[in-house]
């Protein structure tokens, strides 16, 4: 089946690893971009594309660079 295309907003928060009110308010300033679509009576339905996440993680994450020669770092040299 493979990965999702779009996030709830709970599984946002999960991933970011904040409250669900906070990833409302991160979707609602345009921190994240959503969309809406049309729920049950007056409800709507916000799903966050999963690539909008990606670039987030993009943005703030910098890769990590290896150490000189390609090998990891040791953490206490003596």
């Amino acid at each position: 089946m493979g990965e999702k295309m779009y996030l709830r907003i709970t599984e946002l928060a999960e991933a970011l690893g904040v409250s669900r009110a906070t990833a409302y308010n991160l979707v609602q300033c345009g921190q994240i971009p959503s969309i809406r679509l049309k729920g049950h009576g007056d409800r709507h339905i916000v799903r966050v594309p999963a690539e909008a996440l990606r670039a987030l993680a993009a943005r703030t994450c910098p890769p990590a660079k290896p150490a000189a020669g390609g090998a990891a770092a040791p953490e206490d040299a003596e």
